[in-house]
């Protein structure tokens, strides 16, 4: 590892021997390295990663490391109950169930009784599945018509579009091992509703 230069002395300060992220994830994850109300630490003992690197960079390089390693089911699993405790607390889940009420967008403009069908450009819900993510079912939004619905019937001067909003989920994907996996948070957009726009001119 290379060495470091102490900022106040300007002398070389030889190389730090936690070269092993692991291992400097696994000391900057100790209880002696975290502070607590009734006991007394020696200075030299607080959060000071090696030289050279800040605790913001060795936060990131202990997250990474974390993303890289390879789990079992049986940890895949208890991921993802922790993953969905925090989902139903920031109410970010809902119960995935496709709506049928709605198919055609001839049939939403006759009827426009739920919000999804009284909008201008009316929307049905479908469940998009994907075996390689957690959750694995999401409710999507899918818009019913091309054009907008003006006055009982469609008007294609203007277009539906689908209105998106950002969600974490885990990806999964197999490591070479047996029944061991790689997880990883992601960020994806889902559509959850259409708006009518105005057309896009092209010059």
């Amino acid at each position: 590892a290379p060495s470091g230069r102490d900022p106040q002395t300007g002398q070389v300060a030889p190389a730090d021997p936690r070269n092993n992220i692991g291992d400097l994830c696994a000391e900057e994850r100790s209880p002696r390295n975290r502070s607590s109300s009734d006991t007394v630490q020696d200075p030299s003992l607080k959060d000071r990663p090696p030289a050279g690197i800040s605790l913001l960079i060795l936060h990131e390089l202990c997250a990474a490391a974390s993303n890289s390693t390879c789990l079992s089911a049986e940890k895949v699993e208890a991921r993802e109950r922790k993953f969905d405790v925090n989902l139903k607390k920031l109410g970010l889940q809902r119960d995935a169930r496709e709506d049928q009420n709605l198919t055609t967008c001839e049939q939403a403009a006759q009827q426009m009784h739920e919000l999804n069908g009284r909008a201008l450009s009316p929307w049905h819900y479908y469940i998009d599945r994907n075996d390689s993510r957690y959750p694995r079912d999401i409710i999507f939004a899918e818009c019913l018509c091309k054009g907008c619905i003006i006055d009982g019937r469609e008007v294609n001067d203007y277009n539906s579009v689908e209105v998106r909003a950002p969600m974490v989920v885990l990806m999964k994907t197999k490591c070479k091992d047996a029944d061991t996996y790689r997880v990883q948070k992601t960020r994806i957009e889902v559509p959850v509703g259409c708006t009518c726009v105005r057309p896009k001119i092209t010059k």
